[in-house]
Order: C-alpha cells, then sequence, then structure tokens
C-alpha cells in the first residue's frame, strides 16, 4: 500500500523549506572575507605641499611617500612678471629628525616649471625637513624648507590563494537556481499525487441463497 498523499504534501513541504535555506546558505558564503588581513592595500596617493621661495611659488609631491624609492614632482613658478632671472637648477635635501639624511639631489627640467626625481631614497617613516634649492642666473639661491611627514611602510595583506573577486554573483545565480528547480520538483510532486486515482473497496451485496434479489 502507498503512502497517503498528506505524506507526499509534508515531503513537498520539506522540499521547499530545503530550498530556503541552501538559498540562505549560499548567499551567505557568497560574501567576501573581512578584516584587516583581507583588506586592499591603499592606493599610493602623492602628498602634495606648497610653499613660497622669495618671489617663487614652490610645489612638492613624493610618491608613495613611504620608506625606500620615491619619485619626487616639483613645481617652481615665477610670481613676478618679467622674471627677474632664468632658472637653472633645482635641487632637494631632506634631513629626518633621527638625523638620516639623504645627499643633494638635482631634479631634472620637464618642462612649463616642471622638475622630476626619480630615485629619491627615504630610509624611515616620520618627520623630516625637506629643502627646495632653486639657483637662477644673476640671483642669489631662493631657498624654502617644508616640514614632511613620510608615512610607514604599507602593511603586508594576506596572500589570495584563488581569486580576490566576490562570489556574490555566482552565489545568487546559484541559490535560483536551485530554488527553482527544487521548486520545480515539489509542483510535479504535488500534481502527481493530485492526479492519481483514489483506490476504494468494491461494494458488497449481501443476497441470501436461493432468494432472488429484492424478494
Amino acid at each position: 500500500m502507498g503512502r497517503p498523499p498528506i505524506w507526499r504534501a509534508v515531503r513537498a513541504e520539506a522540499l521547499v523549506g530545503g530550498a530556503i535555506v541552501l538559498c540562505a546558505a549560499v548567499l551567505a558564503a557568497g560574501q567576501p572575507a573581512r578584516g584587516p588581513d583581507f583588506d586592499p592595500p591603499p592606493a599610493d596617493v602623492p602628498a602634495l605641499a606648497t610653499s613660497h621661495a622669495d618671489d617663487l611659488l614652490v610645489t612638492v609631491a613624493l610618491k608613495p611617500n613611504r620608506p625606500g624609492q620615491n619619485f619626487i614632482t616639483l613645481g617652481v613658478f615665477d610670481t613676478r612678471r618679467p622674471a627677474p632671472g632664468p632658472i637653472e637648477q633645482v635641487g632637494v635635501r631632506l634631513v629626518s629628525q633621527q638625523g638620516a639624511a639623504t645627499p643633494g639631489m638635482l631634479a631634472r627640467a620637464q618642462g612649463a616649471g616642471r622638475y622630476e626625481i626619480v630615485d629619491a631614497a627615504l630610509a624611515q617613516p616620520g618627520a623630516w625637513q625637506l629643502t627646495v634649492t632653486v639657483r637662477r642666473a644673476g640671483l642669489p639661491d631662493a631657498t624654502t624648507t617644508i616640514t614632511w611627514t613620510v608615512l610607514p611602510p604599507a602593511r603586508a595583506t594576506r596572500p589570495v590563494v584563488i581569486s580576490a573577486a566576490p562570489l556574490a554573483p555566482w552565489a545568487w545565480a546559484a541559490a535560483l537556481l536551485a530554488a527553482v528547480l527544487i521548486a520545480l520538483a515539489a509542483w510535479a510532486l504535488r500534481r502527481r499525487t493530485a492526479e492519481k486515482p483514489s483506490t476504494s473497496q468494491p461494494a458488497i451485496t449481501n443476497t441470501q441463497p436461493g432468494r432472488a434479489p429484492g424478494a
């Protein structure tokens, strides 16, 4: 004898409930890992400072502004018109609070008042005194000193084993597909249960021997 229809309905509802639990589990597992070890490293943003050296406007930017090799860009612009003399040379020197100093570095002219130094080595983080010296023909050197803060080394993050991309889009698709398949299975089970003909016992006619029915 087959199972009663109520058990088939209970089984169908259990399948639907399992689909809901499965969707919730997949979506929860699809969230990206959290915590300092999994945060992406911060982007290197050049630090910028502006100062004046006599009648010159001086801008300085360092990137990545951390211990090690750095890229220095400078802007030196005349504020007087006409300019009192052409710029012949731009130099930079850095001295830390602990006394560590870089050798004097000459910047390479890039045109339009722009200069750069591509191999500035900074030994440690913290406060530095950054001195820019501008030499012009027929004029005394123009100098400005800026207090500069070098950031600490970037914190190392946990290495990526497979991928750092979030799984949420794939998890949503997998959960939706699982829910649709289980819902279709439950619907088919309910329909088969509803269409199955009921089995009933044949009626028994009580007749006595020797007597015709209805006599």
